[in-house]
């Protein structure tokens, strides 16, 4: 009886896994700076939702999504 309710258990687990889904981020680019940010480079928003740049304060363009690049380095 235990085994049946741990292969329950483990399949509601892994379920509830496949569910999760992975938040998109972005690498952010600004032209003036020539400088890549990333989300969690503490960014300030505007009222839009968008991200500023801190140096210069215009709107920063949407470059990459970072899963898909785990070498990328800020620069």
């Amino acid at each position: 009886m235990w085994k049946a309710d741990d292969k329950i258990i483990q399949k509601i687990i892994s379920n509830y896994n496949k569910s999760k889904k992975k938040k998109k981020r972005y690498v952010y680019y600004c032209k003036l700076c020539k400088r890549s940010y990333k989300h969690s480079d503490f960014l300030q928003r505007s009222l839009d939702g968008k991200y500023l740049c801190p140096k210069h304060g215009n709107e920063l363009e949407k470059y990459k999504d970072i899963n898909f690049l785990p070498y990328l380095k800020k620069g």
